[in-house]
């Protein structure tokens, strides 16, 4: 789910800063083994910060003051999800693809360079909205519905 704040940027076409923030994140997981490398890994590429604790993981964007915890991010992001997420990995056979070939960490794109997936966004926003729209006309409609439904039982019968 996204808040309120977080539709009002994506309509005025700025970068979400929880959008990039998980997209640093899942970068990374593909790059690591545990939750301290990725801990180092996001410090080192990104500038994000990240506290691990007894039972959460906190994130800390370079241009934000305060933490954000993971469930905030999503159930992905904490640390059960994060546990889940490598236990998985380490089960899978290693097969490395061309595009995780061709990435060096040398060469790993920064925070700017993930962008704020606004397009992806934006398309959901667009898709939320529709729906709500739907909603509010059903809302108007729906006092008639059960007679039409009662007279199209009545025919079928």
């Amino acid at each position: 789910r996204y808040s309120m704040a977080e539709y009002k940027l994506a309509e005025k076409g700025l970068p979400i800063w929880k959008e990039q923030l998980r997209s640093a994140i899942e970068e990374s997981k593909k790059n690591v083994k545990n939750l301290l490398e990725l801990k180092e890994h996001l410090s080192e590429n990104f500038g994000i910060k990240m506290k691990i604790q007894n039972k959460n993981l906190s994130f800390l964007h370079p241009d934000k003051k305060n933490y954000c915890r993971g469930a905030k991010l999503g159930s992905a992001y904490t640390r059960e999800g994060m546990a889940d997420y490598f236990e998985r990995k380490s089960k899978m056979p290693k097969e490395r693809t061309k595009s995780e070939k061709s990435v060096s960490k040398s060469h790993l794109p920064g925070l700017k360079a993930i962008g704020s997936g606004i397009e992806k966004f934006a398309h959901k926003i667009a898709r939320d909205i529709e729906k709500e729209n739907i909603r509010q006309r059903s809302k108007i409609i729906a006092p008639y519905m059960p007679r039409q439904k009662q007279k199209i039982r009545e025919r079928e019968r």
